[in-house]
């Protein structure tokens, strides 16, 4: 965990005002009838050398939001500032240099390798890419970074399939490091792994963010996962951010009702400890048309009339913390 105060920490990345709507088309002439709300208004800063958990139900919007940042999609509006460069104002070809900066793990090893080419020749790739010329350089720097994540250097004349799920995952990491990037978002890295393999994993991780100053966003739908992982939390639901503080105080200091209700659902080992779950009712609604008002109102346990007409600002309530919900700033 960081131990520096936030005020003397730099920031990386500083996100104001991001949206992405997907348009949803039908018909023969595939007519826009309605637009999914992915990512709607968001803003928050990511520090250098931390590690930002987000964390929300399946569908939310989180791993958009990780690709918005980094550039695999682009946004409908808002800034993404990078190391003090608004991505948005570059160009295709300026934004691909700029790409060794920022990377990303993605979730399903699998499919994310090409099972056609050899490990080495996937992790190369991005060297090639970005202008390392020399061979012999580009097979030191291969075999560095397996060795690196835990993984022998004769692997890199073998293939995906010949891995299990975890190796693949360690494969996964070293081409996303190959490049030395400032920034990786690590889109749900271990939900695909055995629960053993998942603390290797983790484990590992947090070695080389150590080791190579590297800063974190991890996205995941496991808040205990996160909670151990992070510097820092943020709750997302249905496209918005709506609580963001630090993870050693969130067990006891989360404010959302919605943050309250994830804490409650994380098991606690000890069978003789009974827990009181807080249940919530009715589905997450569609993004296409989220409710009027705080977009939780229709499954909070402590909603208020206010809450149905009037979205809440996203508020400081105290130092490293804010949320959005009407009964914290009334």
């Amino acid at each position: 965990m960081l131990v520096k105060k936030r005020k003397s920490m730099k920031k990386l990345a500083e996100i104001k005002n991001l949206v992405k709507h997907f348009p949803v088309k039908k018909g023969l002439f595939k007519k826009t009838v309605g637009l999914v709300k992915a990512v709607d208004n968001i803003s928050f800063e990511i520090f250098k050398g931390e590690t930002l958990g987000l964390v929300g139900e399946s569908g939310c919007g989180k791993s958009t939001l990780g690709r918005l940042i980094i550039r695999l999609i682009n946004p409908t509006s808002g800034d993404i500032i990078f190391d003090n460069i608004n991505l948005n104002s570059y160009s295709n070809k300026e934004l691909r240099k700029q790409r060794q900066f920022f990377q990303m793990i993605f979730q399903d090893p699998n499919s994310s390798l090409d099972p056609r080419a050899t490990v080495g020749k996937s992790i190369e790739e991005g060297l090639i890419i970005h202008g390392i010329k020399d061979n012999m350089e580009r097979q030191k720097r291969i075999k560095e970074m397996l060795n690196l994540v835990g993984i022998s250097a004769n692997a890199a004349e073998r293939f995906p399939h010949e891995f299990s799920g975890g190796q693949r995952q360690r494969i996964g990491i070293a081409r996303a490091l190959i490049l030395k990037p400032k920034l990786v978002v690590c889109d749900e890295p271990v939900s695909s792994l055995d629960v053993s393999v998942q603390a290797q994993v983790l484990n590992l991780l947090n070695e080389l963010k150590n080791e190579l100053s590297l800063t974190l966003l991890f996205i995941s739908h496991n808040l205990s996962v996160v909670e151990n992982v992070s510097d820092r939390i943020a709750i997302m639901y249905l496209g918005q951010i709506i609580e963001l503080l630090d993870s050693s105080k969130f067990a006891v200091n989360c404010k959302h009702p919605y943050s309250k209700v994830l804490l409650s659902a994380i098991p606690v080992p000890n069978p003789n400890i009974q827990k009181k779950r807080i249940i919530v009712k009715g589905d997450v609604p569609s993004p296409i048309n989220p409710p009027n008002g705080c977009r939780f109102h229709t499954r909070c346990p402590v909603v208020i009339s206010k809450c149905t007409m009037n979205e809440p600002l996203f508020t400081e309530l105290s130092q490293n913390h804010k949320a959005s919900c009407h009964l914290l700033t009334n």
